[in-house]
């Protein structure tokens, strides 16, 4: 005799099979969304910096830029090319900039005398953004140069180096000299001499690549 008592949509395998496909989609796009998040903050890093410098070109208020910033960092979350890179990211940002500078400079100074500045101080805005740009390609340029004269140290200064910078322990370089029978003077003589080489493989380097 078969049994006629209904099943419960529990007991149905494709019931927990549809269950468990929404449990992975579910997983994938959280994942998914951390991984845009952790981008964005990366790219955002570079990028908050210009804006800042842009916006004050517009504003004094510290307490406004502050929150023009907060403003085009959401737009840029939600609507900017996050996945275009920092470049992309820095020119949507800067765009979304102007326009919140421009209502905001509209909105506190009405008078045409106030506003014929307006122009003035969109190209002083642009022009702190450009120097904030051209600083941090320095930087960028600067950090390569001197991990490429990092890697091309013997093993010896490297391991002084890491004593000196690296090694939370204040007494790394004291223990070296002893165990190597040098005084604690001599080590710090020649770690004044891999400074200077370093500074001059990293000029030589720069200049390489201009």
């Amino acid at each position: 005799m078969k049994d006629s008592t209904p099943r419960s949509s529990v007991d149905d395998p494709s019931f927990h099979a549809e269950g468990a496909g929404e449990e992975l989609m579910g997983g994938a796009q959280e994942l998914s969304s951390q991984r845009e998040a952790e981008e964005f903050e990366r790219h955002w890093l570079d990028v908050q910096p210009s804006v800042r410098a842009f916006l004050t070109g517009y504003l004094s208020d510290r307490s406004i830029v502050d929150d023009c910033v907060q403003e085009v960092a959401l737009l840029a979350w939600k609507k900017g090319p996050v996945r275009e890179g920092p470049e992309r990211l820095l020119a949507f940002s800067l765009a979304c900039a102007k326009r919140i500078a421009m209502s905001e400079v509209r909105r506190t100074y009405r008078t045409r005398r106030r506003m014929l500045a307006v122009k003035t101080l969109a190209s002083l805005a642009e022009l702190a953004a450009e120097q904030e740009r051209e600083e941090m390609d320095l930087k960028a340029s600067l950090t390569a140069a001197l991990r490429g004269c990092l890697d091309e140290l013997d093993a010896e200064p490297r391991r002084l180096l890491d004593l000196r910078y690296v090694s939370k322990d204040r007494r790394a370089l004291t223990k070296e000299a002893k165990s190597r029978g040098y005084t604690t003077d001599a080590v710090y003589k020649k770690l004044e001499r891999i400074r200077a080489l370093l500074r001059d493989c990293v000029t030589r380097k720069l200049k390489e690549k201009r």
